[in-house]
């Protein structure tokens, strides 16, 4: 009964492996359309389509790049899509590390003062900060 029951969940997952990688097929064929036809119905521009195609474990098809753009503009849009990622991930980080100060901080006015910081927490909000 237990080989049974390992037998179905591994056809489940080898299933389940072949619908993502049919989703994700589909996924980088689509952005690879977009980008040939120069569709940026974002502020980012035609970066956010790379950035897409990279997230999803792929390298960007240079053949599938509008035909208008020129070697520069090229490089242009890889560098925008690697800074952008670049900022995404220090703000990530960031925010991170403000969480992980905040909860020290508690941590530690706990510790001084059990009393004090439960009736301080309850009373002053800890603000919270958008990046």
């Amino acid at each position: 009964h237990n080989i049974e029951q390992l037998s179905k969940i591994n056809d489940k997952i080898t299933q389940l492996k072949m619908e993502v990688h049919t989703i994700k097929t589909w996924q980088l064929n689509y952005y690879h359309s977009l980008l040939y036809e120069g569709l940026d119905s974002r502020t980012e521009g035609l970066s956010w389509i790379i950035k897409c195609i990279w997230f999803l474990g792929y390298n960007v098809n240079l053949s599938k790049l509008p035909p208008f753009l020129d070697r520069l503009a090229i490089e242009y849009l890889f560098k925008c899509a690697r800074l952008d990622i670049e900022q995404e991930t220090i703000q990530k980080r960031l925010r991170e590390k403000i969480v992980a100060s905040r909860e020290l901080r508690v941590k530690s006015e706990m510790i001084q003062s059990p009393e004090g910081a439960l009736q301080k927490s309850k009373g002053t909000p800890i603000p919270s900060i958008n990046i």
